[in-house]
């Protein structure tokens, strides 16, 4: 790279490299290229450290991507960036140890993909601050973020990943009509899924196993979910029976409920999920038969079962039993 880089390049307005096997550091000369709107390296072996003389002239960069690299970021505390960025993808790059202060330039940020960055310690208040103002998409997973989870509201907000942190405390009300993705899995949060989160009448995913969670599935607010995908309520306290309302919810591909305290029979209004392809029951206290017609679910490849729950013998069966 440090060969691409000269100054007769100062013009250069896109610097797309990604998915490439390139295996250098990068070079402070960056910086030389002041008209640069999108920077993109990800997904090849860069090496090193990046300070701020790599950024210093980089006034019009719109695109930051960094991700899968061995890079590390290492600036000041008080660092102000020459740019204000729409898009920064870290993924995998060293930030650590503290939560970036840097960001709180940022005011016009849609896109902040910051996981598996090594970041320790409290998001500020700052921050959720902004994440009510712009940003659409958020991954801050697979880092050691600690803290409650502050209630907010955002009207653009499609994709929020949270998942393996440290974060405590309820899940928060948050009102975000737009969402497509909430992910918390693994953390520490408890109490019960907020009813707020109905309103989000676009999402396709909801994750939320390994927490603390209790109490029932809400019918109001489960009911609501017709663009739900992947629901994920695993590893948690809760309790109650089994909603009747599945064939309002003919997108669902994968169901995982395992590891909780349902007790009832399985509603028969399952069968009418066209589109599963995995069901995960296991560990809980349900009762009586499978449906039969679930014979007739071709998409389904996956099937766990509590072991106090009989079985009709068909082929689509690929794990059934308690372990």
């Amino acid at each position: 790279m440090v060969n691409l880089i000269s100054e007769n390049m100062d013009g250069l307005i896109q610097l797309s490299l990604e998915s490439n096997r390139f295996n250098e550091t990068i070079p402070e000369s960056l910086s030389g290229l002041s008209k640069l709107r999108l920077l993109d390296v990800a997904a090849n072996s860069f090496i090193g450290t990046l300070t701020e003389h790599h950024f210093a002239n980089l006034t019009n960069l719109l695109y930051m991507g960094l991700s899968c690299n061995s890079l590390q970021l290492n600036v000041t505390k008080d660092w102000v960036p020459s740019f204000h960025a729409d898009t920064i993808l870290m993924y995998s790059c060293t930030i650590s140890p503290d939560f970036p202060a840097w960001l709180k330039t940022q005011t016009v940020l849609a896109s902040l993909y910051l996981s598996s960055a090594r970041i320790f310690g409290n998001v500020p208040t700052w921050f959720w601050n902004l994440l009510s103002n712009s940003l659409a998409l958020l991954n801050l997973s697979h880092n050691n973020l600690t803290g409650i989870l502050p209630i907010f509201w955002n009207s653009v907000l499609e994709v929020i990943d949270l998942s393996h942190n440290k974060f405590e405390g309820l899940i928060p009300e948050w009102i975000s009509p737009g969402l497509n993705i909430i992910d918390l899995r693994n953390n520490s949060l408890f109490g019960h899924i907020p009813l707020s989160f109905a309103t989000a009448n676009q999402i396709q995913a909801l994750s939320l196993s390994h927490e603390h969670i209790n109490g029932s599935i809400q019918f109001f607010f489960f009911c609501n979910l017709s663009t739900l995908i992947v629901l994920d309520l695993s590893s948690n306290n809760m309790s109650g029976e089994l909603p009747h309302c599945w064939n309002q919810l003919s997108w669902l591909a994968i169901i995982d409920l395992s590891n909780n305290n349902f007790f009832g029979n399985i509603p028969n209004a399952i069968v009418s999920l066209t589109n599963l392809q995995s069901l995960h029951l296991r560990k809980n206290d349900l009762s009586g038969n499978l449906p039969f017609s679930l014979k007739n679910a071709n998409k389904l490849v996956v099937l766990h079962v509590n072991t106090r729950t009989r079985h009709p013998n068909f082929s689509i069966i690929a794990v059934v039993g308690k372990d």
